[in-house]
């Protein structure tokens, strides 16, 4: 029997959804490679450059174990992009692409967790706010492993979506294999997922029905995590904290938290830029800023209030309904707490990308918490609505702010090599000196000769400064001097003054968080 027209037809709110569909994948991958190779490499994605340049694949994980840095905690990105650089080459866009499909791909991963737990039109919801979250384009930009690492609780997060299936479906092995692996891999990357993992595990306690169930999850995914926390734990630092080569935090640890949810909802481009937090007095740009942070702070306040609100009238009332909303819950809020524990351990400079295991989950609760305000709350529900909207057009100004805004700019390694070497001849020599320099990337810009500094950098409070870059240049009769971060190092002038006994000052040249300044030797009769 012929179909109807009407049967042969798509309906059109199904061609509609799928057209939007594809639409939000597109803004997805444009946002995430438009300007790719815009920003130069700064001082993290030189570490990346550096831990991957190993002659072998063997010589690349020596090299990773001997060092006391905490990139020895993050293992697995370093070997995949060893094999990346090999097929692709070292080109910014090259080296990051891998970090861009990594967040591409775990929007999508979202997506169908999304759909899965809470149906095609939230799920919808959820894609659209990975897709232009600022905080995730930022990091599928960077060189980094933070990118690979959402990625991996993205696919988690799939895994284990599969414990809230009705009839359960504890007998899906290859999910729990799956599971198991993803754990596994997490761990060998970063060390911080193991905040996230055991917060999972422990939200999956509390939500669990039957700890036989939990158990066939968790335990063979703690059995394969045993091998890389046992590279973890052979570390020579492993036993002091303090020895391991991290930023400390200089703040109370309060800030470090309230700059982490800011980051994780706005992205850290959308108000005050760090060079001016970090370089200017901070009430005053704040207060330049207020209109953008109150604006922030009402949205936030409006989302959390919703989020606290809704918890006590419904996901607390009826728990088995909302199972999956407690789960996601008590994940995000565990992982989190776990994260500001090992901060307080370490005393580690703990900012947003910190905490980029939060990131998925917030992707996920958001759109379940507007599903459940449709039920009996219209007014709540277009508050909550407007709430999401606002949310959004924040994340979009932080992207214009990433893309386009001068001041929100990483380290311009490349323009402080191109101006080195437009300077440079027989009798000029250059050093970099300052709180983040790395001549690796001054060579990798081309600028090879480019002298290290960093042992130099203390005489500039200490005395001596001017006599030790003589020695070190060999008493050149001219010095480029390149500054990386001086913030961190002197006070404003401060580097000027220290190099007058031998040298005067020629010119001086600016670029994002570096200063150039041009010496010349005084002669012995002046």
């Amino acid at each position: 029997m012929a179909k109807s027209v009407a049967e042969v037809r798509p309906r059109p709110r199904l061609a509609r959804y799928y057209l939007c569909l594809f639409g939000v994948m597109l803004l997805a991958v444009s946002l995430r490679f438009f300007m790719l190779g815009h920003q130069s490499f700064w001082i993290d994605e030189g570490y990346t450059l550096y831990f991957s340049d190993g002659p072998s694949f063997g010589e690349s994980v020596s090299q990773l174990l001997a060092t006391d840095l905490s990139d020895r905690f993050r293992i697995l990105y370093y070997l995949i992009i060893f094999g990346w650089r090999s097929l692709f080459g070292d080109s910014e866009v090259a080296v990051r692409s891998f970090s861009t499909l990594c967040s591409v791909t775990s929007a999508v991963l979202l997506y169908f967790t999304a759909r899965y737990w809470f149906g095609k039109s939230y799920a919808l919801w959820t894609f659209l706010a990975v897709a232009v979250s600022a905080y995730s384009v930022y990091y599928s930009q960077e060189a980094r492993d933070y990118a690979l690492a959402m990625m991996i609780v993205s696919a988690q997060l799939l895994a284990l979506s599969r414990v809230f299936a009705k009839p359960a479906a504890d007998s899906a092995r290859l999910f729990k294999i799956l599971f198991a692996v993803f754990t596994a891999f997490g761990v060998l990357l970063n060390i911080l997922m193991l905040c996230f993992s055991v917060g999972l595990a422990l939200a999956h306690l509390l939500t669990s029905k039957r700890l036989k169930s939990w158990l066939s999850w968790w335990l063979p995914a703690a059995l394969l995590s045993i091998a890389p926390l046992g590279v973890y734990l052979s570390a020579p630092t492993a036993g002091s904290p303090d020895a391991i080569g991290v930023s400390r935090f200089y703040l109370p640890l309060m800030y470090n938290v309230a700059y982490a949810v800011y980051g994780l909802f706005a992205g850290t481009t959308f108000a005050p830029p760090q060079i001016l937090l970090r370089t200017g007095s901070k009430l005053e740009v704040v207060a330049t800023y207020w209109p953008m942070l109150v604006w922030f702070l009402l949205t936030f306040a409006t989302i959390a209030a919703g989020f606290v609100g809704y918890w006590l009238w419904q996901w607390h009332r009826h728990q088995e309904q909302y199972r999956v909303e407690r789960f996601l819950t008590y994940a995000l809020g565990l992982s989190f707490a776990l994260g500001v524990l090992l901060a307080y351990v370490t005393k580690l400079n703990w900012l947003p990308r910190h905490v980029f295991y939060v990131s998925p989950l917030i992707a996920l609760l958001l759109p379940a918490l507007f599903r459940q305000m449709t039920v009996g709350l219209p007014g709540a529900n277009r508050l909550m609505r407007a709430a999401a909207c606002s949310l959004l057009a924040i994340n979009l100004v932080s992207l214009g702010h990433y893309y386009f805004g001068d001041l929100y700019q990483k380290d311009d390694f490349r323009s402080a090599a191109a101006y080195v070497n437009a300077h440079r001849d027989a009798n000029t020599r250059s050093v970099l000196i300052g709180g983040a320099g790395d001549t690796r990337l001054m060579a990798y810009y081309g600028s090879p000769d480019t002298l290290d500094g960093k042992y130099i950098t203390e005489s500039i409070q200490t005395g001596g400064f001017a006599t030790n870059v003589q020695e070190l240049t060999d008493t050149a009769p001219t010095v480029l001097l390149v500054s990386n971060r001086e913030y961190v190092v002197a006070e404003a002038g401060k580097v000027t003054e220290a190099m007058s006994e031998l040298y005067k000052l020629v010119d001086e040249e600016a670029f994002h968080y570096f200063k150039i300044y041009h010496f010349e030797q005084r002669s012995t009769d002046s």
